[in-house]
């Protein structure tokens, strides 16, 4: 009886060990069906196959909404206008002709790239200047910490009675005075310019067209004084965006295939 039952144990240690096999191999031939046809793909596909779609999309989705695009070998494009693209307003991306893109990335990139009609004429900033002759008497500095002092816009140097446009399409969002100082404040969707000292004429509400005379600078403001009007540009978060960087003009490059 001893024998019997010790042989017993054995067999339904052994057995539970085979339980645990099979198991562990099922789980292994499971992964390898899934791994497996990944890896032969990866190693068929173009080098940086992966890392290409992934820049592809975060170039599509950060480009500028007004931006436009040309396909740049040794980066002519550097100049627009006369004036030279600073680096960090340049995009490089991918070429659209990279045999790893699917054709709805084809597709996309040919509309950027101004393949599908598009002129190169319609290359344009975002935001517009506010004044008819811009100067720029203080940049934007923001703070590192959202409590803290800093200049979250530019000045731009004014006289009381200048006529101010609208940097983009919008409408009016607030026209009157903010702890005794006079604010126009536009929303362009996402963004919202507030101009200071300025008033106008205008109700909430009025649709702007951008260039369009909108306000004037007058009234009263701590910031300057009478020589400036501070131009500052909020995102519908909270953060602060440097007024200057969106009047520039802005390109997306696409590197050639090799």
């Amino acid at each position: 009886m001893a024998g019997s039952a010790r042989r017993r144990r054995w067999w339904l240690l052994l057995e539970r060990h085979r339980r645990r096999l099979r198991e562990v191999g099922v789980r292994v031939f499971g992964a390898a069906m899934v791994v497996g046809p990944m890896f032969l793909m990866a190693m068929a596909a173009p080098s940086g196959g992966s890392a290409l779609a992934r820049s592809v999309e975060y170039a599509l989705s950060s480009a500028p909404s007004s931006g436009c695009a040309v396909r740049a070998g040794n980066d002519p494009g550097a100049r627009y206008g006369g004036v030279r693209i600073p680096a960090a307003d340049r995009v490089p991306v991918v070429s659209a002709d990279h045999p790893s893109l699917t054709a709805a990335r084809h597709r996309a990139l040919r509309v950027a790239a101004g393949r599908d009609g598009a002129s190169s004429a319609s290359c344009s900033a975002r935001f517009v200047w506010p004044l008819a002759d811009p100067r720029v008497i203080s940049g934007f500095d923001p703070p590192e910490r959202p409590w803290l002092a800093g200049h979250r816009g530019v000045d731009l140097a004014a006289e009381s009675g200048d006529e101010l446009v609208a940097p983009a399409d919008g409408v009016v969002s607030f026209t009157g005075k903010v702890g005794g100082k006079d604010v126009v404040s536009i929303r362009h969707g996402f963004l919202t310019s507030t101009f200071e000292p300025a008033v106008s004429g205008l109700d909430h509400g009025a649709v702007l067209r951008q260039g369009e005379r909108f306000a004037l600078v007058d009234g009263v403001s701590d910031h300057c004084g009478e020589t400036c009007v501070h131009w500052g540009v909020k995102r519908a978060d909270g953060g602060y965006v440097d007024p200057a960087a969106q009047t520039r003009h802005r390109r997306l490059f696409l590197k050639r295939a090799p």
